[in-house]
C-alpha cells in the first residue's frame, strides 16, 4: 500500500500536475488598431515564454488567455 502511493505520488509529480495560472489580455484583433495588437500580443508572448522558461509562477506555468 506504501509503494503504491508512492509511486502515484511520483507520477503525478512527474506529470506536471500543477495547473498552470490563467492571464487574461485584451487587444484589439481587428479594426485600424489590429496591427498595433498583433505587436502587443506578440510582446505578451515572449514576457510569458521568458517566465516559463525561469520556471513559472510559484513553480506553475503561466498561460495566456486573449
Amino acid at each position: 500500500m506504501r509503494r503504491a502511493l508512492l509511486a502515484a505520488l511520483f507520477v503525478a509529480l512527474a506529470a506536471g500536475c500543477a495547473p498552470p495560472v490563467k492571464i487574461g489580455a485584451i487587444v484589439s484583433r481587428t479594426g485600424a488598431a489590429a496591427p498595433y495588437g498583433r505587436h502587443v500580443a506578440r510582446g505578451f508572448d515572449l514576457a510569458v515564454d521568458e517566465i516559463n522558461q525561469a520556471g513559472g509562477v510559484n513553480d506553475r506555468p503561466l498561460r495566456l488567455e486573449y
